[in-house]
């Protein structure tokens, strides 16, 4: 059985784009289903004010990338991958993680 990668990185390894292209298709396609589903239900949207939310999504998509790179099957990649999200979400969660935070200079 052939495994198939997200679709949304499948879409972009169809339209031939680089590894940072597939990062931020695959970036914003995350985000933009949490986002969705916080409007759909009356909440301001994680990601606006978690940040290791969308950090998270990165180092999975990046962890799938890599993984199968260096010919690690498709299913294995995706559910590490998958893993990896959600310990680091619940990580960020349990231990109140923030990333720095800065301010524009006036």
């Amino acid at each position: 059985m052939r495994c198939s990668p997200p679709a949304s990185t499948l879409a972009a390894l169809h339209a031939q784009l680089d590894l940072l292209g597939i990062v931020v298709l695959a970036f914003i396609t995350a985000i933009g289903g949490g986002t969705l589903r916080d409007v759909l239900t009356a909440q301001i949207p994680l990601v606006l004010h978690k940040d290791i939310y969308a950090s998270a999504a990165i180092a999975g998509i990046v962890f799938y990338l890599l993984a199968q790179r260096m010919g690690l099957q498709c299913g294995w990649a995706f559910g590490i991958g998958l893993l990896l999200v959600a310990g680091l979400r619940l990580a960020a969660i349990q231990a109140k993680w923030q990333l720095p935070h800065w301010t524009a200079a006036v």
